[in-house]
């Protein structure tokens, strides 16, 4: 991987190997996930230093005469290492990066951007792209429950409305919910997901072999709850903790089946309990739009009806 630092105004490329922290980029731009998605001689990464002091970084892959910010991943973007970051600092990142890659001869720069829910910094980076003359090629609705002011489940579940409480309580009441531990459980639920999108004339992108490839990279960030009734598997969720206090739901559905109620109330309280448990700040539901940015509206009210708030997720466009 291409390593390149700065201090305040940029400066020659210097490669630091695998010493420098990553503990700040997200789970999508790790070394660790890159690695597993395309070839080392196509991975860059760009890391802003000032006074000696790692600001953050940009990572991506390079495909054809072009970077992707986000390759075979549902975000990427800029990392800050504070969720605070002013908005100098992350325009001192960006602009060093963008310097590197037009310099290298790529053409474009790709970012799918994360929602601006997240951080501060988050926020500042679509500021800082936008400003640079990126143009919007896609614009998801995403929605994500914020956890942050909770103190319980009882205190999501007052935030929805009476019939939506009813819903779960009686999902939850049905349903036995534990995380998958053997390849077996995994390649099951996988399955359920499987079928899931294929009731809706869907594939799933993910192939097993991919997400026990991720499992085995990030462990103890890539998890499935499996949901059984009466010891069957109805549902599966897989999530990813992608960084300090965000968990994004990659997947999740149900099996056909003839229950009284959907069991897929009663899986979001359970991962909206181990969330609170865990000091998770905000559950990200992922998007709530087509490929093209079209809102999928029976979803988006879905997942509004248990308490999640609506973002724009960008995907943006810088011709170099």
């Amino acid at each position: 991987m291409t390593v390149l630092t700065s201090t305040t105004q940029p400066s020659g490329a210097v490669d630091r190997g695998d010493e420098e922290p990553v503990r700040h980029l997200t789970l999508f731009n790790h070394p660790g996930y890159h690695g597993l998605v395309a070839p080392a001689e196509d991975r860059r990464r760009v890391d802003h230093h000032v006074d000696g002091r790692l600001i953050g970084s940009w990572t991506g892959t390079v495909v054809d005469d072009g970077l992707v910010s986000g390759h075979s991943a549902p975000m990427g973007g800029p990392d800050a290492v504070s969720d605070d970051a002013p908005l100098p600092e992350v325009e001192g990142l960006v602009d060093l990066a963008l310097t590197r890659w037009r310099d290298e001869g790529l053409r474009s720069v790709e970012t799918k951007a994360r929602s601006g829910a997240w951080s501060t910094a988050d926020r500042h980076v679509v500021q800082a792209l936008l400003s640079r003359g990126s143009r919007v090629t896609t614009a998801h609705l995403c929605h994500q429950i914020p956890l942050c002011h909770l103190d319980g489940t009882d205190a999501w579940i007052s935030t929805l409305s009476k019939r939506y409480r009813t819903y779960v309580r009686r999902s939850v009441e049905m349903i036995e919910v534990a995380p998958a531990s053997t390849e077996a459980e995994w390649l099951a639920a996988h399955d359920t997901l499987r079928r899931n999108k294929a009731r809706k004339d869907r594939e799933m992108a993910l192939t097993p072999a991919a997400m026990l490839g991720t499992r085995q990279a990030f462990p103890d960030q890539v998890r499935m709850l499996v949901v059984r009734v009466e010891g069957d598997i109805v549902a599966a969720a897989l999530t990813y903790l992608v960084r300090p206090g965000i968990e994004l739901l990659v997947n999740w559905g149900d099996r056909e089946h003839d229950l009284p109620t959907s069991p897929m109330p009663g899986l979001m309280w359970h991962m909206v309990r181990r969330g609170l448990d865990e000091g998770v700040r905000w559950l990200d539901l992922g998007i709530s739009s087509e490929a093209d940015g079209t809102p999928n509206h029976g979803l988006a009210f879905f997942k509004t009806r248990f308490g999640a708030t609506t973002e724009l997720r960008l995907d943006l466009t810088l011709e170099l």
